[in-house]
Parts: structure tokens; C-alpha cells; sequence
């Protein structure tokens, strides 16, 4: 009978036919076959059944999260890091110009992430900026209103709009356009707050979810997610070796997986209407 041994990718044990470890740091379960290592990934962590999701008032509420750490900087500026981003929403009657994360300067110029639907084209779409708000992006499906979906993004750090992915419902969306704009060179690595349901940047320019959106299941990645973890994020399951904070609406604006709690400056709401 095997017993499983703790390990981690880096320090993998003497490899013995039908020998099982798992994986500390990627939370895998590998099998040697008798001449290589097996990988298989964990489903991942379920943080369980929601009882709330966030529903802004449509006039000025919002989540800020803290970046003095550093932890949501995805760049220094030269080179780019890999990320990922999902959550559920339900759209307003007028899905044009949800946010779902953004990242910007609030007292002056400066955008480095926009994960948002479209203003214009009501398409999901995600938005990488640098310093001189040049942008690497793609967009895809055009959103209905008053609909639940779950919308996910990945970006593998290599400065192009061919490192971005979009993801509905669990999948990948393979029809997309490169909505790119100048020349872009770097993530713009300002040290900015994380904006949850709205963008708040120059001082005076600030716009807000529509009344009627709802909001849950916010999370944050350090990793470029594969296909398959994402299908498992849609489902409710969670790799915590990329997982950087989650945030559930159970009355609260806390981080459920990290310590990056998150703030309602103008007040939020909370509803008993659950995604699907």
C-alpha cells in the first residue's frame, strides 16, 4: 500500500514505481511511473456555498483594497509579471461599462489594469496599461443585461495582447479582437489601489456600477491560470498556491483567503440574490 509523501516540485523524492507525493507548493499529486514524474492537479479549494453577493446602489458604492505591500503589482516596470483575475456578476439592464477590477490612480493620471465590459461595445474585455496609458488588450462577447456570468482573465506577462485570455462561464473565448492601443511597454507598476465595481482615477473622474449589478466571488491570482483551473474557479474551486485574496460578500468586504481586506468608502450593499 503507497503511502504519500510531502514534497515539493523542486525537491521531488528518489523516484520508485508506484511511488505517490504530493506537491506542497503547486498542491499536486504526482505518481512515478517508473521512469518519470506524473503530475495531476488538485481540483482545488472550495470555500464553500455563498449566502450574499454585493449590490452597489448604483450612486457611488465601491471596494478599494490597499496596495502598500505590493502584492497586486504585476510589473516593475520593465517586465511584466503573469496574473488573473475572475468574478461573478450580474449585469445591469445596461451592461455597457461594468467594471468588474480595475487598477488607477485616484489623485492623478494613470491607468494599469481596466477588466471591465466596454462603455461602447458592451464587450467583455481586459486592459493592460503603462505609464504613458498606451495598452496591450483583447475584448470578446458582447453582454447582455440583467445576466449572471462568470468572467475570468489571464495574462501570461509577456507584453502582448497574445498573452491575454478571456474566459465565460467557465470557458475560453476564442473568438477575440486586439483592441490595443499605441505602443505599449510596460505595466504601469504605481503602487495603485485595486478598485472592486468601479475605476477611480485623475481626482474628479470616477465611475461606478449601475444599480442592479451584483457582485461576488472577486479573486486575484499571481499566476497565468490554465484552462482547466479556471474551469475549476468557475466551479467554485480555488488553486490556493496562485489564489493572492478572494472576496465573498457574506456581510463583509474581507479577503476570505489573504489579509488584503478590502474597504467600502461610500458604504455597499448586500443581497440575498445568488449567481447560478
Amino acid at each position: 500500500m503507497s503511502t504519500i509523501t510531502p514534497t515539493t516540485s523542486s525537491t521531488r523524492p528518489t523516484g520508485v514505481q508506484g511511488r505517490i507525493a504530493f506537491e506542497t507548493d503547486t498542491k499536486n499529486i504526482i505518481v512515478y511511473d517508473g521512469a518519470n514524474w506524473r503530475g495531476y492537479n488538485n481540483d482545488g479549494v472550495n470555500f464553500g456555498s455563498n449566502t450574499k453577493s454585493f449590490e452597489p446602489d448604483g450612486t457611488d458604492d465601491h471596494l478599494t483594497v490597499s496596495n502598500t505591500s505590493g502584492v497586486f503589482t504585476f510589473g516593475d516596470g520593465t517586465n511584466d509579471s503573469p496574473f488573473s483575475m475572475s468574478t461573478w456578476v450580474r449585469t445591469p439592464s445596461s451592461p455597457g461599462g461594468t467594471r468588474f477590477i480595475c487598477q488607477s490612480n485616484p489623485t492623478g493620471t494613470g491607468i494599469s489594469i481596466l477588466f471591465a465590459i466596454n462603455s461602447g461595445t458592451s464587450k467583455f474585455e481586459l486592459q493592460i496599461r503603462d505609464s504613458s496609458n498606451n495598452w496591450i488588450g483583447i475584448d470578446s462577447t458582447a453582454a447582455s443585461g440583467s445576466t449572471w456570468y462568470h468572467v475570468g482573465c489571464t495574462y501570461d506577462g509577456t507584453k502582448s495582447h497574445t498573452g491575454i485570455k478571456l474566459y465565460l462561464n467557465g470557458s475560453l473565448e476564442t473568438s477575440t479582437s486586439n483592441i490595443s492601443s499605441g505602443a505599449y511597454s510596460a505595466y504601469n507598476n504605481g503602487g495603485y489601489q485595486l478598485v472592486i465595481g468601479g475605476l477611480l482615477y485623475n481626482t474628479s473622474t470616477n465611475f461606478y456600477n449601475a444599480s442592479g449589478t451584483l457582485q461576488d466571488d472577486v479573486a486575484i491570482f499571481n499566476a497565468a491560470l490554465t484552462a482547466s483551473e479556471m474551469n475549476a474557479v468557475y466551479n467554485g474551486n480555488y488553486n490556493t498556491s496562485k489564489l493572492i485574496s478572494l472576496y465573498r460578500a457574506e456581510d463583509n468586504t474581507n479577503d476570505s483567503f489573504g489579509s488584503n481586506n478590502a474597504s467600502a468608502p461610500n458604504g455597499m450593499g448586500y443581497s440575498l440574490t445568488l449567481h447560478p
